[in-house]
């Protein structure tokens, strides 16, 4: 996500070619700024499926995938293959805005074009709009065990289409009354602390749910989960994990068996989800692909303009954009959490 737009207003205060030499760095270490940022994946590019939107707002319909090829006699004829809708919900896009000054000293003291502080300036200014889009999707995916979550003055949806927190342990399979989970949480014996030995065992029996996940016919999908998605602010989980999934022999024992976690996972720190619980997400990049699970959407870029402040002379830079974040699908994702001894967890499957 590398587009800019940017647009100037006119100015009298500064000579014109100190001006234009002025809008055109502006711009260029912008948008080079922006390239540099876009060749680096964050959080948005690595767990979302990002899509241009051309609408006020965009659909996420949940429905029924194809049935099974029917196996037919020579000369048959094909039965047609049919997805029925079963529910909806909307992604409105949320505007977002920010603005910045450089004073006019500072600009009229630059022996040519921008002085270093004010290039950490216009520098700052995009890194601030790469984190805005980070940001809004790492808290969608740390609020997902709840049905919306408040970014300043806006409410988020994220439920999945079925209209359940995309986190849930009813999801509805199809039109019967069948139900799956995909929130799990399990106690720990007693005294005992997160470890890499446990996180290896519930990865065990988390990754073999994902593959007997089942699609509104009933079907087993038989995705893979190939990502763990962890919070920002337990370093006890994180070690646990990262020894988990990097050793080469089972934790925890002193047998030579071999872990058949290792290389098996990517790991992902959301820098914003903060919790105290021991809770992480196990995901299927296929999955998340090939259903929609993860959706954002880019409906204005970032929207650069620049003008004059006539009452200080600062030369200001505003930008504006669009954008909408949203669930398609909860199948491809399953939210766990380890407690202590005694704890339970009320609306959550409990992993056996």
């Amino acid at each position: 996500m590398s587009t800019i737009i940017y647009t100037k207003a006119n100015s009298t205060a500064l000579e014109d070619g100190q001006n234009d030499l002025i809008e055109s760095s502006v711009r260029l270490l912008m948008e080079k700024e922006s390239e540099t940022l876009s060749a680096t994946p964050g959080i948005c590019d690595l767990l979302f499926n990002v899509e241009d939107s051309q609408k006020y707002a965009e659909t996420l319909v949940n429905h029924s995938e194809f049935g099974l090829f029917d196996a037919v006699n020579e000369g048959d004829g094909a039965a047609p293959l049919d997805a029925k809708e079963l529910s909806r919900r909307m992604v409105e896009h949320i505007q977002f805005m920010g603005e910045f000054g450089i004073s006019a000293n500072m600009l009229e003291d630059a022996t040519s074009g921008l002085a270093a502080d004010s290039r950490r300036l216009v520098q700052s200014f995009i890194r601030s709009y790469y984190r805005t889009r980070n940001k809004i999707a790492e808290l969608a995916l740390a609020n997902g065990t709840s049905v919306s979550f408040s970014y300043g003055d806006t409410t988020v949806d994220t439920t999945s289409p079925d209209g359940f927190p995309v986190f849930c342990s009813i999801h509805p399979i199809g039109d019967s009354e069948e139900k799956q989970s995909n929130a799990y949480y399990k106690a720990r014996e007693a005294d005992e602390a997160i470890s890499a030995e446990l996180v290896e065992k519930y990865l065990e029996q988390l990754s073999v749910i994902m593959r007997n996940m089942k699609d509104e016919n009933g079907e087993v999908l038989g995705y893979e989960a190939d990502t763990i998605i962890i919070p920002g602010n337990n370093y006890k989980l994180e070690s646990a994990v990262r020894k988990a999934v990097s050793s080469v022999n089972t934790c925890g024992t002193s047998l030579n068996d071999s872990n058949l976690q290792y290389g098996k996972w990517k790991i992902i720190v959301l820098p914003h989800w903060k919790t105290p619980l021991d809770s992480f997400i196990i995901m299927s990049s296929e999955a998340n692909k090939a259903l929609g699970g993860n959706m954002f959407f880019n409906r204005v870029p970032l929207t650069v303009k620049s003008w004059e402040d006539y009452h200080t002379g600062n030369r200001m830079w505003n930008g504006r954009c669009r954008l909408g974040v949203g669930f398609g699908s909860y199948k491809h994702m399953i939210h766990f959490t380890s407690v202590e001894n005694g704890v339970t967890v009320p609306g959550v499957s409990t992993l056996s």
